[in-house]
């Protein structure tokens, strides 16, 4: 997210908003007026405008500490902060509340200093001949996620291989997908088997991302333990798949209409020896199979006679393209 603040009129983004905020040009003549600088520090008093002769004394570094210095002298004075020309990266949002009441945020008379609800990503090395890396602190430990890069101004696409078409025979196994912000593993191809992979705890960003999702032909998914997800565990389509063997429990932890195995405009998939516990009733509209049918074809969807589905939950299967009973 990038904040552009210009004078004089400037457009601020700011989480948890409460109370009256006033924004209009700069203007520095009030007794409390606090300034916030690229080139700032967080331990001066922030009542200069740029740094003293003996770097002493002189602007804020964030905005953060601008609004703290603003608090501290009530809200009976004239308050203004001056944002001075500048790229500034905010790592957690600015909050107002009812003590921040008739506070101006300005920018600078003719400054373009620019906010952006982002961190700055540096450290970065050669990887290659092509391509540059660096490390994410957070990321790998679960801590911290992102959403988008954005590189020189300009949202960059997210990795795809291949880069055209789609992959053939490609097996994804023993895998451990978690903590992740859209969906764990998604594929579209012919003949493809996902096998023996661990997904869970998906879709902290996007909560509507499936656990397990693709579609096409010929593709197999077995043995994966899928677990604790805010929309349906599992997601196919295609043509000739076949889902079995699979542990999946706890999925529809925050959205409605959905399931723990979830099937869309195929021909001819095949469920069976799925263990399907603890999914919650979540009120969906479309119609499940019943959980006591051990040979069912609804739609063009076949459950195998000879492997019944197995669950202890409550709705754990749907099948979308609902159909006569046999």
């Amino acid at each position: 997210m990038t904040m552009r603040l210009r004078s004089p009129v400037i457009v601020l983004l700011i989480a948890g908003l409460s109370g009256a905020l006033s924004m209009r040009a700069a203007d520095t003549a009030g007794p409390a007026t606090f300034f916030v600088a690229s080139a700032g520090n967080d331990n001066w008093s922030g009542r200069l405008a740029l740094p003293n002769g003996q770097r002493t004394d002189g602007p804020f570094a964030t905005l953060q500490a601008a609004c703290r210095a603003a608090r501290g002298v009530g809200t009976e004075p004239r308050r203004t902060i001056v944002v001075q020309a500048g790229e500034y990266f905010l790592n957690d949002p600015v909050s107002l509340t009812n003590r921040d009441s008739g506070l101006q945020i300005v920018a600078a008379p003719g400054a373009a200093a620019c906010l952006y609800g982002a961190r700055r990503v540096q450290g970065w090395q050669k990887d290659g001949e092509k391509f540059y890396a660096a490390d994410l602190p957070g990321v790998k430990e679960g801590t911290w996620d992102f959403r988008t890069l954005i590189v020189n101004g300009r949202h960059c696409p997210r990795a795809r291989l291949p880069k055209q078409g789609y992959f053939e025979h490609l097996r994804i196994e023993r895998c451990h997908a978690h903590h992740i912000g859209a969906c764990g593993i998604r594929f579209h191809g012919s003949g493809i088997e996902i096998a023996d992979n661990h997904v869970h705890d998906v879709g902290l960003t996007y909560p509507s991302a499936i656990a397990l999702t693709g579609d096409g032909d010929n593709c197999r998914i077995s043995h994966n333990h899928v677990h604790h997800t805010p929309y349906s565990a599992v997601t196919c389509g295609g043509k000739d798949n076949r889902i079995e063997a699979n542990r999946i429990h706890h999925a529809m932890q925050e959205l409605h209409d959905g399931a723990g195995i979830y099937c869309f405009g195929g021909k001819g998939i095949v469920l069976c020896d799925n263990f399907i516990y603890d999914i919650l009733d979540t009120g969906g509209s479309n119609r499940h199979a019943d959980p006591k049918l051990t040979a069912y074809r609804q739609g063009k969807v076949e459950f195998a006679p000879d492997s019944p589905v197995r669950e202890l939950g409550i709705e754990p299967i749907d099948v979308s393209t609902a159909g006569p009973r046999p």
